[in-house]
């Protein structure tokens, strides 16, 4: 038996600032914030022992790394127009990690892995996201409509088989909603979103990998009778990413029936979870060294009846008794809002 020691100590001290602008009013935020941190390395990381647990993939210590420091970057934007019902969102996003701790992993002839731990430079990733949303108010009718954009770029850095390379993904990802309540008998929402997401590789070693997902979501419930209530929600889901042995496109279709006792006290709801039976658990999975389809098994189409009942006061407030909001009420479980 050879006895080591070993012995890591780390010293650093990290920064932090904001600076923040907000009117008097309070409509208007503007934030720009920066901040350290410090990924220090594990024992398993720097012990220079080799794991052999799995005879497969084999794990030794690196006693020369230095802890990971990253420098984060965040700016905000908000503006409320209160006399036009139109809210505006904006955020930035910039880290640069120095001596980032990264797996460094060789495949030998007959695909056995061996990993140690390296530090390198140059990753960094950059992301940012922007809204606006606009309401209008009548005495019966609550419209909203919105809009929304997020992209985001991460350069990262890795070493395989001894080949250090890069790989750049970015995404892009616009959304649009829209939602309109009627004299709390009839509420209507419906959101699209389409993002795509593309990886490029430095090197021949890997390929170049594209996909996009599109997702279409239609809410609605209808208020009638006292204290009856039905939900429809329907969500369609198109993943050009999974395999061509997978049906990428799926629909998702749950209805609910309610109704609302004892003044508002009890819901007595009856749900049906994926009513056309296409729910489906595909997915992709994409690395530097494979590409792995997976079908998980999943919950496929139930009925559920459920009752729920609240009671007691919390404060000297009723707890039955929900506050009035321009979303109206919805969900399987909410039902009529109280009065």
């Amino acid at each position: 038996m050879t006895e080591r020691n070993f012995n890591a100590e780390f010293d650093y001290i990290t920064y932090s600032s904001r600076i923040r602008y907000r009117d008097d009013k309070g409509y208007k935020n503007i934030s720009l914030d920066y901040n350290q941190n410090v990924d220090l390395p594990s024992s398993t990381q720097l012990q220079p022992v080799a794991d052999v647990s799995n005879q497969t993939h084999i794990y030794t210590g690196n006693p020369d790394l230095e802890p990971g420091l990253s420098h984060n970057l965040r700016f905000r934007y908000q503006n409320n127009i209160a006399f036009n019902n139109i809210t505006i969102n904006a955020e930035t996003k910039a880290e640069f990690v120095e001596d980032k701790i990264i797996n460094s992993t060789i495949t030998d002839a007959d695909l056995i892995k061996y990993t140690t731990y390296d530090n390198i430079n140059g990753d960094y990733s950059l992301s940012g996201n922007a809204s606006i949303s606009k309401s209008y108010f009548s005495q019966n009718t609550n419209i909203n409509m919105s809009a929304k954009f997020a992209a985001s770029y991460d350069n990262n850095i890795s070493i395989q088989n001894g080949v250090k390379f890069s790989g750049k993904n970015t995404v892009y990802k616009p959304s649009v909603g829209f939602k309109y309540s009627y004299n709390n008998k009839f509420d209507f929402g419906i959101n699209y979103s389409y993002s795509v997401n593309e990886t490029l590789y430095d090197t021949d070693a890997f390929n170049d990998n594209e996909y996009f997902v599109q997702n279409l979501k239609l809410d609605t419930s209808i208020f009638f009778f006292k204290n009856a209530f039905f939900s429809n929600k329907i969500a369609y889901q198109y993943n050009s990413r999974v395999g061509d042995a997978f049906d990428g496109d799926a629909v998702f279709w749950n209805a609910g029936l309610g109704v609302q006792l004892w003044n508002n006290k009890g819901t007595l709801t009856l749900v049906g979870y994926d009513i056309l039976g296409k729910n489906n658990g595909y997915r992709r999975s994409v690395t530097e060294t494979y590409i792995q389809d997976i079908e998980n098994k999943i919950l496929e189409q139930y009925f559920m009846l459920t009752f729920s009942y609240k009671f007691g006061r919390i404060a000297g407030q009723n707890m039955n008794v929900r506050p009035d909001s321009p979303s109206g009420r919805g969900g399987y479980g909410g039902g009529r809002r109280g009065r």
